[in-house]
């Protein structure tokens, strides 16, 4: 069965980013997730959109520092 939803931890990873980094990004809405309270959920198929649309290398920048 196809994953519906993904982590922030998942999502973190699969960007490259630390974890407090995506909480961040999730509540100011620069990557499409849901929040629950003080969980947070990346539903799969908006990430994987979200992803495919941001053809720019800028497009991921999250507010961090390229030259870490």
């Amino acid at each position: 069965m196809h994953q519906k939803v993904l982590t922030v931890k998942e999502v973190a990873k699969q960007l490259g980013l630390g974890i407090n980094q995506t909480y961040a990004a999730c509540e100011r809405g620069q990557i499409p997730s849901m929040g629950f309270g003080r969980r947070w959920v990346i539903p799969a198929s908006a990430f994987e959109k979200w992803l495919l649309e941001s053809n720019q290398p800028s497009a991921l920048s999250l507010g961090g520092d390229a030259h870490d």
